[in-house]
């Protein structure tokens, strides 16, 4: 074995947790390509948002 060492780096939660938020940003907020769109429109209505914009709050049951 050469004269190198490894390096154990252990993560804070905080590390952790943007760790797992990287690995699970896909799978929780996916982007759909055209095709994928046009199969929901017939479903409801593409209308734009802007960062902020509240669609619905967690636990809402009034959703129309």
């Amino acid at each position: 074995m050469s004269g190198t060492r490894r390096k154990v780096c252990e993560m804070t939660d905080e590390q952790e947790d943007e760790q797992f938020y990287r690995d699970t940003e896909s799978a929780a907020f996916p982007k759909l390509d055209d095709h994928q769109l046009s199969l929901l429109e017939p479903l409801g209505e593409r209308r734009a948002v802007n960062r902020g914009d509240v669609i619905y709050k967690a636990g809402q049951r009034d959703l129309g």
